[in-house]
């Protein structure tokens, strides 16, 4: 199973009956804004679970200034017959509802009891971009932790780092987030997709665990 977005706010679900060789495909349930124009759109995440049930998750950039969105929705995509039907919750944390995030990861222990995820944020456009993280149980509102109070960009530019950026949970369910920091940053003042805006000649990586 794989799920992947069009570039004009519609999400499709691709499933294999055949290991592969034939694939059919699916809507995804409510597609995205799409109203960026290039800039903080994200990917989507997907996971399956031991019972066959599908984890997925997509970032939705919306409240656009000038083209630029000022803050975003988290939705929780969830499927019990292998990608031809998705539900949809929002699971936005009550305290970044109207911030600026990009690039969610979520993920969710093999028997699904525990979700998570990573994702870049930060207050305002003015803001730098720091790294958040939370865990939660389904049906339950998440809220972020901020990982390391190091920010991963300069304060102002455009996007957070687009490299890397991904959350796993382990077999004793701590969840597990690895991500980028941009060193010596230079900005050529092109703040499209993915940070190609924004140069910098080193990538530091970190990593956190929860307790």
């Amino acid at each position: 199973d794989a799920v992947g977005g069009n570039d004009s706010g519609k999400l499709d679900s691709f499933v294999s009956k055949e290991d592969g060789h034939y694939w059919s495909r699916y809507d995804v349930a409510g597609g995205y804004t799409a109203k960026g124009g290039g800039g903080c759109e994200s990917y989507p995440t997907l996971q399956v679970l031991n019972d066959g049930s599908l984890v997925g998750s997509y970032l939705d950039p919306d409240c656009f200034k000038g083209g630029v969105p000022t803050c975003s929705h988290v939705y929780l995509y969830r499927s019990t017959d292998h990608g031809q039907h998705f539900s949809r919750t929002d699971v936005t944390p009550a305290a970044q509802k109207t911030w600026q995030m990009e690039y969610v990861w979520m993920s969710a222990t093999p028997d699904g009891k525990k979700l998570g995820f990573a994702v870049y944020g930060r207050p305002t456009t003015k803001d730098a971009w720091k790294v958040y993280g939370t865990t939660f149980a389904p049906g339950k509102k998440p809220i972020l932790t901020l990982l390391d109070p190091v920010a991963v960009t300069q304060a102002g530019f455009p996007e957070a780092p687009g490299d890397f950026l991904m959350s796993t949970f382990d077999n004793a369910g701590k969840m597990t987030t690895t991500w980028t920091r941009a060193a010596q940053q230079v900005d050529i003042g092109d703040g499209g997709a993915t940070g190609e805006g924004q140069r910098s000649l080193f990538r530091d990586i970190y990593s956190a665990t929860s307790k």
